[in-house]
């Protein structure tokens, strides 16, 4: 009876560690598409003529690249404090 409840143990506990493991990189990868995304729109937004733009206009030009990025990413590089309100 021991030896059974062993078993199932481990084989339990090697199946959570198989989900926990593709969670996080599930996770990673969401990350780093979303690293990438903002990265897309601030290179976007260095560029020359981009800057000339009215804020407006810049926005849109942005706005459909981070579209899909929640905000918790875009949140995290700025400093405490800084982020207006909605």
């Amino acid at each position: 009876m021991l030896h059974i409840l062993l078993v199932t143990s481990a084989i339990a506990a090697v199946v959570a560690w198989v989900v926990l493991s593709a969670y996080v990189l599930l996770v990673q990868r969401r990350r780093d598409a979303a690293r990438a995304t903002i990265s897309a729109a601030a290179a976007a937004l260095a560029l020359d003529e981009v800057k000339a733009l009215p804020l407006g206009e810049r926005l849109d030009r942005i706005r459909p690249l981070l579209a899909p990025v929640s905000r918790d990413p875009m949140e995290k590089p700025t400093p405490r404090g800084t982020r207006p309100e909605p």
